[in-house]
């Protein structure tokens, strides 16, 4: 859909500048289109792109069921009302299903969408996951040259809900994350030491960081974070690192 754009497009609970990969071309591939309805918590970046914003419930605020890493399925009420118009995102979305007259949107409780899914949500997940893979051929591309990019979502910028946590944000595995990270022969070899501000090149967009020193990567390679508002204007490519030039005083 990113490289080959719809006239329109629902974004429900998803936040492309943050959580796609390739945050520009989602970005550019929502203004291109015709109509766009966006279901979000938060009004982060919608009002960019989208014609339409409908007040969807945060996850204390709405029932559910997750799976965790374990396969095991774990339901849960809603902790306090929705604020104000909110609706879970399920209701939104049966609504607007309804409205256009679509089949499986007649659903009135979450426990007939639960249903809906399977009869038992436990057996569901059991016979749906598994940790064994069917072999694969897989050929890890040489770089074409210059620095690799460690794209991670940092722990506290993994979703919308953790990423306006003002206590997370705080924490040292935060401040880390709104960083760029070498190992001590990568930063000498292209004459940057612990502290330097360093302009980002890749794909299309720039970004600068502070430079910090991480033993534990190797070299040639710069961990670079997606998912957080400094390095949402990186594409895709070769990157390259340069130290920044301070403006002159005016």
């Amino acid at each position: 859909m990113i490289a080959d754009p719809r006239k329109a497009f629902v974004v429900a609970g998803f936040e492309p500048e943050r959580d796609a990969a390739r945050a520009p071309a989602a970005i550019a591939a929502l203004g291109k289109a015709e109509f766009v309805v966006a279901l979000t918590s938060w009004r982060c970046w919608a009002p960019e792109y989208a014609h339409v914003i409908l007040p969807i419930a945060p996850s204390a605020e709405t029932a559910g069921t997750f799976v965790n890493m374990e396969g095991r399925v774990q339901s849960f009420r809603a902790a306090t009302k929705p604020r104000g118009e909110t609706r879970p995102g399920w209701k939104v979305l049966r609504m607007l299903g309804a409205m256009l007259g679509l089949p499986g949107f007649e659903a009135q409780t979450l426990e007939a969408v639960r249903a809906s899914i399977a009869p038992d949500l436990q057996a569901w997940a059991d016979a749906g996951l598994s940790n064994e893979l069917e072999p694969f051929p897989f050929t890890l591309g040489a770089t074409a040259g210059g620095l690799e990019r460690v794209a991670e979502w940092p722990v506290y910028a993994t979703d919308a809900q953790v990423r306006r946590a003002p206590a997370l944000q705080r924490t040292a595995d935060a401040k880390a994350a709104a960083t760029a990270r070498m190992n001590a022969a990568t930063a000498l070899a292209a004459g940057l030491v612990p502290g330097d501000r360093v302009r980002l090149t890749q794909g299309d967009g720039e970004t600068e960081l502070p430079l910090a020193i991480d033993p534990a990567l190797p070299d040639g390679c710069v961990r670079v974070a997606r998912g957080i508002a400094e390095t949402v204007a990186l594409g895709e490519g070769a990157l390259a690192i340069a130290k920044a030039v301070p403006e002159a005083e005016a």
